[in-house]
């Protein structure tokens, strides 16, 4: 369903240079059959299904101080249909991605083959022995890794072997001590990135099968349904307001779900699967339910 909604809008055109780099992805796909291929949205997530968005609505006006819709996905014939009833507080965890221009812009920066085939075992086992999860960089940068969250000094740790300058090497090492806690706490405020701390350090060469070593994947966030699939049948909405906060400096922030849901239309696909809510209903629909929101 996804590939015969999606197939006539994709603009899979390729130059000749695109196509002499595309390696071993063109065997696994132009022989699947030998190969044993299947595709997967999102193969670490097993529980995760595909869902079309079929109605987004801007709830506030274009100048309000906050960015508030309407967005509501149909969940006909998935494994979920009878797992979204708003009115029994369940909840729906929904898988962003990453803004594929900026995807793009880090890759060139980076000297990254957008094509090149990588392995991602390490955070979607197989299933079976014998067999291996594989994908592109491009796609593994855009649906898996959380190249625009915040890091920790974890992954400072980690980062600074592959500096081939010794005084950028240094210079990351540092950060990870006590004495520079002051230099990070200020980068922490303004919001730095794995990928703004890539490619501030410039003699970085990183493998591109370590990439799944150095950063996390995207995580799910949980969004309570607000419809009931007696009155909505085979469909799930939601009703979302954009994070948004302001860094050390003046920039404003986004969260990178609630941005993701901003541009999603009727026709797009996302990721989500049905999460039970931590509020547990009374099972006597007369008990008083007191709900506290904050501000």
């Amino acid at each position: 369903k996804y590939i015969k909604d999606v197939g006539s809008s994709v603009k899979a055109a390729l130059s000749q240079a695109e196509l002499n780099n595309v390696g071993d992805l063109a065997k696994y796909l132009a022989f699947k059959p030998e190969y044993s291929t299947k595709m997967a949205a999102r193969p670490d997530v097993g529980e995760g299904v595909l869902l079309k968005v079929t109605d987004w609505k801007l709830l506030t006006p274009e100048d309000y101080d906050r960015t508030c819709f309407h967005c509501e996905v149909d969940i006909v014939g998935t494994s979920i249909e009878h797992e979204c009833n708003g009115a029994d507080g369940k909840a729906l965890s929904v898988y962003a991605t990453n803004d594929p221009k900026k995807v793009a812009e880090f890759m060139k920066e980076m000297g990254i083959n957008p094509v090149a085939v990588v392995s991602v075992d390490e955070i979607a086992p197989p299933d079976e022995d014998g067999m291996v999860v594989l994908t592109t960089m491009e796609k593994l940068l855009i649906q898996y890794l959380d190249i625009f969250g915040k890091p920790t000094r974890e992954f400072l740790k980690k980062l600074f072997p592959f500096a081939q300058d010794i005084q950028e090497k240094v210079q990351i090492a540092e950060l990870t001590l006590d004495r520079k806690m002051e230099e990070f706490q200020d980068r922490q405020l303004r919001s730095l990135t794995y990928a703004d701390y890539m490619t501030e350090f410039k003699s970085l060469k990183i493998p591109i099968e370590k990439y799944t070593e150095l950063v996390p994947t995207v995580k799910q966030r949980v969004y309570s349904i607000c419809s009931s699939s007696d009155h909505h049948p085979g469909k799930c909405q939601l009703l979302v307001v954009r994070e948004d906060w302001q860094a050390k400096g003046g920039e404003t922030k986004y969260g990178l779900c609630s941005s993701y849901l901003t541009i999603v239309r009727p026709g797009d696909y996302c990721i989500g699967h049905s999460t039970h809510s931590v509020m547990k209903i009374p099972d006597d629909k007369m008990a008083m339910v007191f709900m506290c929101g904050l501000g």
